[in-house]
């Protein structure tokens, strides 16, 4: 038996052992005659999330030189990273 505590937001701690095996982040919570019930829910990943912007996206936004000198370093700093893969 595993014993948590309950922090003064109201969360407990799933011992990892029991997480791993559940392979879950998401439960029911259900009060019985026993006390709290957790049930997990599987979820089905149908798709990965694609990323929101790609190397090639960031290779055509070029930054514009401002009127700071230390932004405008900055700038190039940048523009010489992205452009350099």
């Amino acid at each position: 038996m595993n014993v948590v505590k309950v922090t003064t937001s109201g969360q407990i701690t799933i011992p990892i052992h029991l997480r791993r095996k559940l392979k879950t982040q998401m439960f029911f919570c259900d009060l019985t005659d026993e006390g709290l019930l957790f049930r997990p829910i599987e979820i089905q990943k149908t798709h990965q999330k694609k990323p929101k912007y790609t190397l090639e996206d960031f290779k055509k936004w070029k930054i514009k030189k401002s009127k700071c000198p230390t932004e405008h370093n900055l700038a190039q700093n940048i523009d010489k990273i992205i452009y350099t893969f």
